[in-house]
């Protein structure tokens, strides 16, 4: 039970043993000047602690039984003791403190005095209600044996009250309340924050008041449930439970308080009569507001050690915190776009945007093939006017003969505005685009916007079924993509040779159901945006600079990453893939993709990365029931050109299952043309910088980065392999010359449009050296000394990091 002290310092026993639960037991510091006999018997020195009250029986006779019971009641009796006077109690806390002091500044002196004879202690007799200490130490204490003894006696009887204090009376049954009302509370506050977030004012505004009901009644409960005593143990236990109790409710109480104003703000926002523009720009004061009363209970929350709580306890408080934490983001993301929104929804001056529809079943580098074009006119939050129509009627009056991209030669001898989204950064696409628009008759526009049939799918699922009587269909949020793709592909009418005609007849629908949305549901609306927006199915472009440098910032504008410079010990690497469907039909939706990217540093040498892609084409041979063989997509190869995109420098080693241009068909004819084609400035300075390697990919440069070029051709049932093996423009350096550590950040590039694509990215460090740390941790699967993975799905742009350090 006890143990014997070390040459220097007190020794500790464990006051409580044997029988007594271990969640009332507590650690005693014993002088050494106590006997040898009572440092190593504590059940001993107890029992005459508490003779009058529990005789001591010979220790032969002691049975388990009946010290068990003997000390129950002796718990009784001392917590009965202490509740009846709790400031004698704290005095003589004090006075004892004073009292050891003395005794260590007495041992200092007289060094020839280590343990006190047994006869001497056995003649005490010292009693718990008796002991009384002097009011303060002597100015020179010269502190017998017999005092040393009398202290240590002491000390030993304020760890039991303290202990009891802590442990008996009603502190079970006031945990289990405190505990219940706070789990209320916290319940209440997952779900106003989730009801906030969908916009549902009424319901968070519920949830947040019966939080801070039960936050509040369970900050009473242990206000009237914790004793003067109980506060002594607060101060003098190190882990601090109960302020930590008493911090994490009042800042529950706090964030039920918040939520209840922000539920009203969202209430007012949804249920005025300001235009929405209005509302948003009276609703930023309010929310900037919020913010910083949220990040003040964020830093609260972060000064409370999670490590030290019950694992349900620190659960429960971590949700919470993930939910501020989420809720304080996406506060802050409004106020960060708010400029951008307004600037979108033509606050402060009318809007003229072109809308663009890119098939994604029919992959080019900004999201699919342009079949369908929109004029949309925008002012102060309200669509005024909205004219849809094919691609091919603005392409028909065309004034530019311009050569298309070398690619794109396979299919057509002419570049038009629905091709014209070659360049993978979505800047230089959109303007070009819109530059071919203006040339063939249409206006100015001030931004254009590119979407994919998935944002289609999200907007009708907040507009419900709209019929098209004129194509016999109801389009849903279920089958729009599969009715767009029959009617624009199969179905539509072979004398006006119009396939998209469905589609800008569509659109006008679409666009005016959702700006007829009530306001309730305007939340839904920007969550559907918000998604669409993250996952790269809607982009955005601006004409002005100002306006253009917001979007950016916000991720919602296609751009491919700028690279830094070159740092000490700061390896940068990116990875993006970019597929242009030419002549391969809408046969996209049918392939199953994979990734592996692997990069190996080397210590002597530059790292090398080596990216693997495998393709399975998911269509038959025998085609689709009901469907012409011609027309079929699952009958037609997946013809695509893909670039990668690395970091600048990177050197191409080897490139396999690629097929030569020479080798892919060209199904067309060339058209005759009154004047000569000339080449586009833009796209003759891509074009420059590109070289064929032996392998047949091309070599080129493209937005700071270094791209490799190869065409892949997957037949229906097949699979086909691609493997590219580089190196990359940076190595470890040595163990001589590493300051201390290295970072090594990876950017993953999705490309818009792109179906969701399994990635596993392994990164391997040389002899010498080792993985530190990685992340963030969600996107790790495996990690090890010198190699760690991850696995996933690359639907939207990733960052990846890691640190090496020398072993």
């Amino acid at each position: 039970m006890g143990r014997e002290p070390s040459a220097e310092g007190p020794l500790v026993c464990d006051l409580f043993c044997g029988e007594y639960p271990r969640r009332v037991s507590h650690l005693v510091v014993l002088p050494k000047v106590l006997p040898t006999r009572f440092r190593s018997e504590p059940d001993a020195l107890l029992s005459r602690v508490v003779s009058p009250v529990v005789p001591s029986p010979p220790p032969q006779r002691l049975q388990r039984e009946e010290r068990s019971v003997g000390r129950e009641e002796v718990l009784r009796e001392l917590q009965d003791v202490l509740a009846q006077d709790a400031h004698r109690t704290t005095a003589l806390f004090q006075d004892v403190r004073r009292l050891r002091v003395s005794v260590h500044a007495e041992r200092t002196r007289s060094r020839n005095v280590s343990t006190v004879p047994a006869e001497a202690a056995r003649a005490q007799h010292v009693h718990a209600r008796s002991f009384t200490p002097p009011a303060s130490p002597p100015r020179k204490p010269r502190v017998k044996i017999r005092e040393a003894f009398r202290v240590g006696v002491g000390a030993l009887t304020l760890g039991g009250f303290i202990a009891l204090a802590a442990s008996a009376g009603t502190l079970p049954q006031m945990t289990l309340k405190v505990r219940g009302s706070a789990t209320q509370g916290a319940t209440a506050l997952h779900s106003g924050i989730r009801s906030l977030l969908t916009a549902d004012a009424h319901a968070g505004r519920g949830s947040f008041a019966e939080a801070q009901r039960a936050f509040r009644e369970a900050s009473e409960e242990l206000a009237a449930s914790v004793t003067v005593a109980q506060r002594i143990v607060g101060a003098v236990d190190p882990a601090g439970r109960l302020s930590r109790v008493e911090a994490l409710l009042r800042a529950g109480e706090q964030l039920a308080r918040l939520g209840q104003e922000a539920s009203a703000i969202v209430g007012e926002f949804q249920h005025g009569n300001a235009a929405l523009t209005d509302a948003l720009e009276a609703l930023s004061p309010k929310l900037a507001t919020l913010d910083r009363e949220l990040k003040d209970i964020r830093k609260q929350l972060a000064g409370i050690p999670l490590d030290r709580l019950a694992g349900a306890e620190a659960e429960e408080v971590r949700e919470v915190v993930q939910n501020v934490e989420f809720l304080n983001r996406a506060i802050e993301n409004f106020l960060t776009s708010e400029e951008v929104v307004l600037e979108l929804l033509g606050a402060r001056q009318d809007r003229q945007y072109l809308v663009l529809f890119q098939n994604n079943r029919e992959l080019r580098p900004t999201g699919g093939f342009i079949g369908s074009f929109a004029l949309m006119d925008v002012s102060r939050g309200q669509v005024r006017k909205i004219h849809a129509d094919t691609i091919y009627n603005p392409d028909g009056q065309l004034k530019d003969f311009l050569l298309p991209p070398q690619p794109l030669r396979k299919i057509t001898d002419r570049w038009y505005a629905r091709d014209a989204n070659w360049f993978a950064d979505f800047r230089v696409s959109a303007a070009k685009v819109a530059q071919l628009f203006e040339h063939s008759g249409g206006p100015t526009v001030d931004g254009v916007l590119a979407v994919t049939p998935l944002v289609l799918e999200e907007l009708l699922r907040l507009t419900g079924p709209i019929p098209m009587p004129d194509y016999e269909v109801t389009v849903t949020a279920e089958n729009v993509v599969e009715e767009t793709q029959r009617l624009v592909t199969y179905d539509y009418d072979r004398q006006q040779n119009q396939p998209k005609a469905f589609i800008a007849d569509l659109l006008p629908e679409v666009l005016a159901r959702v700006a007829s949305l009530p306001r309730e549901r305007w939340g839904e609306l920007v969550e559907a945006f918000i998604h669409t927006l993250r996952s790269k199915h809607l982009l955005v472009y601006f004409r002005d600079d100002a306006a253009e440098a917001s979007v950016l910032a916000l991720g919602w504008g296609g751009a491919l990453p700028q690279m830094p410079p070159a740092r000490p010990n700061i390896f940068v690497d990116h990875l993006g893939r970019v597929e242009a469907n030419i002549g391969g039909h809408k046969t996209d939706d049918l392939i199953e993709q994979s990734v592996e990217y692997d990069v190996t540093m080397h210590s002597e040498n530059r790292a090398t990365a080596t990216l693997v892609v495998t393709r399975h084409h998911r269509g038959s041979r025998h085609g689709t029931p009901g469907v012409k063989p011609e027309e079929d997509p699952a009958r037609k190869p997946n013809v695509i050109y893909e670039r990668t995109f690395v970091p600048p420098r990177s050197e191409l080693i080897e490139a396999r299952g690629f097929v030569r241009a020479a080798t892919v068909p060209s199904p067309f004819t060339a058209g005759a043309y009154t004047q000569p084609l000339t080449a586009d400035p833009d796209l003759q300075a891509l074009e420059r910088r590109q070289e064929e390697h032996d392998s047949g990919v091309f070599l080129g440069e493209e937005s700071g980065l270094t791209t490799f070029g190869g065409w892949v051709i997957t037949a229906p049932e097949e699979t086909t392999v691609t493997v590219l093996r580089y190196r990359l423009p940076f190595q470890v350096p040595p163990p001589s010359l590493l300051a201390s550590v290295a970072r090594y950040e990876l950017f993953l590039t999705h490309q818009p449009g792109h179906l969701p694509v399994p990635l596993r990215v392994t990164l391997r460090v040389p002899e010498g050296f080792r993985v530190a740390w990685s992340g963030p941790a969600s996107m790790l699967t495996e990690v090890g000394d010198r190699k760690v993975r991850y696995q996933g799905a690359l639907d939207r742009d990733l960052t990846w990091g890691a640190v090496i350090e020398e072993r």
